[in-house]
């Protein structure tokens, strides 16, 4: 029997083993389905709008190593600037200073302004994890040819309507935790250029435009975009937002498309106004909404004869702006579009479609016959005949729902696609009615004449004939021979007696 020890090299790889278990598994248990952590966040501590005219100072807080962390910054572009940078500044991953407690990284970042001068963005991002948003703050770097600058501020709260949009703007100006907002309630006017888009590029000349605005809070300003203020027609408009404060400085520029849109859209459906069951017909739709690039969505709805809102079947098939519909029912049917812009506002148009239905096509098929309409058929009372009207053709929906009625005289004498020797026992001669009646209920009348001989009453006939000539024939001997004897009664003479 053999005895397992533990070997004391084991024991240090063992220890090494349950610590690195115990380290690993709060990160195991912190990460979310794509393995990033559930946590992660990158915050600039720094304020905005300093200004940096000795060193650059920023300071800010990550739950992410600062190794992967990358920081910039960038140029601003003031409105009709002509020298437009698209390169950043400076850009690195070094930071001055990195201390780690409570598992979160604190970084500092000091660096000479030297002959940096502008008004910039410093931003700092995390390549790694892609689904964390982008932090940046604004700084002023240098001490000349610094502007204000408007950050677009999206907000559910305002009041908006077909015809007026309200803008939050942030602004922020040179020093803005110094001299706060009072410098900006004097002379400061929001200016915009404009012009109607077509969806990308502009269609209509450029025109400058003052925009009304109030001041909601500290650096908050908003904007007004009225339609009727700035007389505006329904369309998609390109708008150029800038911002000249109270020492004539303009701003940054803030681009934003801006629909109006006041009236419905108007609908017109194009197809046929008849067809005949199983047709396949197509229609299309125009839509003005009155200006171009419009956006509308529109919706199709196929309605039957009995009110009942169907989806395509078969080979049917709906686009944007048409509809192949099959007519598998006789009726009026209804085809409508629900057309919706990009404002909410909607209009419904209905077309109607009276569909036709197709009367069955009686087709007869019988031992013989002596026209298209006559059957006649010679037989035995005992033996079997058929007239067969299966092969009757209708349209693929009613074809094999058909009613066959046989009539004589007015009244039903059997039900189904075949006629035959039990339904007529007795010779005769018979003029028959078929009536073929599909689903919808049209018909389809066809008459025929059937005419039955019986066998047997042929040869009775025949001796009738023979037994009435036979009568004929002795009834004549009968005249000649009295008629004969007649005459030689005529001519007999009685002979004399003598005295």
């Amino acid at each position: 029997m053999t005895e397992n020890i533990m070997s004391p090299r084991l024991l240090p790889l063992m220890v090494v083993f349950f610590l690195t278990s115990i380290t690993f598994s709060p990160i195991i248990s912190g990460t979310n389905v794509d393995g990033q952590s559930s946590n992660v966040f990158v915050v600039i501590e720094t304020s905005e709008g300093i200004i940096f005219d000795d060193f650059i100072n920023i300071s800010g807080e990550s739950s992410i190593p600062v190794s992967e962390l990358i920081w910039s910054i960038d140029h601003i572009e003031q409105y009709n600037s002509f020298a437009i940078s698209t390169e950043s500044i400076v850009s690195s991953s070094t930071f001055t200073d990195v201390n780690v407690y409570n598992d979160l990284f604190h970084w500092d970042l000091s660096i000479p302004v030297n002959d940096m001068n502008c008004t910039c963005r410093f931003s700092i991002v995390a390549p790694n994890y892609p689904s964390l948003a982008e932090e940046s703050i604004v700084i002023f770097i240098g001490q000349f040819n610094h502007f204000s600058v408007i950050n677009y501020q999206p907000t559910f709260n305002n009041a908006q309507s077909a015809e007026s949009e309200l803008l939050n703007y942030e602004v922020i100006g040179i020093g803005n935790n110094e001299l706060g907002i009072n410098q900006y309630t004097d002379n400061v006017v929001f200016k915009a250029d404009i012009c109607l888009y077509g969806g990308s590029s502009c269609v209509s000349e450029t025109r400058r435009v003052v925009l009304n605005h109030t001041i909601q809070s500290d650096s908050i300003f908003v904007v007004e975009i009225n339609q009727d203020f700035l007389s505006l027609d329904d369309g998609n408009w390109h708008f150029e937002i800038f911002m000249r404060d109270s020492y004539l400085r303009l701003s940054n520029v803030d681009e934003r498309i801006l629909t109006f849109d006041t009236m419905p859209p108007e609908v017109q459906i194009s197809g046929a106004i008849n067809a005949s069951e199983m047709d396949t017909e197509v229609f299309s739709v125009k839509v003005d909404d009155g200006y171009d690039s419009s956006l509308v969505a529109l919706t199709w709805t196929i309605t039957e004869p009995s009110g009942i809102v169907r989806g395509l079947i078969g080979e049917e098939h709906i686009s944007d702006s048409s509809v192949r519909v099959q007519f598998n029912q006789s009726g009026v049917w209804n085809i409508s579009v629900l057309a919706i812009d990009s404002v909410g506002h909607f209009t419904k148009q209905h077309h109607e479609v009276s569909i036709i239905n197709i009367a069955p096509e009686i087709s007869f098929q019988a031992p013989s016959s002596e026209s298209s309409n006559t059957v006649k058929i010679v037989t035995d009372i005992s033996q079997e005949w058929y007239v067969d009207a299966s092969m009757t053709s209708d349209t693929s929906n009613d074809v094999d729902d058909l009613i066959f009625h046989w009539m004589v005289n007015g009244e039903i004498i059997h039900t189904g696609d075949n006629l035959s020797n039990a339904n007529l026992e007795s010779a005769g001669t018979y003029a028959v009615t078929l009536v073929v009646t599909d689903n919808d209920g049209l018909s389809t009348t066809s008459e025929i004449e059937i005419i039955i001989e019986s066998k047997d009453d042929s040869s009775d006939n025949k001796v009738s004939i023979t037994l009435i000539s036979l009568c004929v024939i002795l009834i004549g001997l009968s005249i000649i021979l009295l008629f004969k004897f007649n005459r030689e009664e005529n001519s007999f003479n009685l002979p004399k007696w003598g005295k």
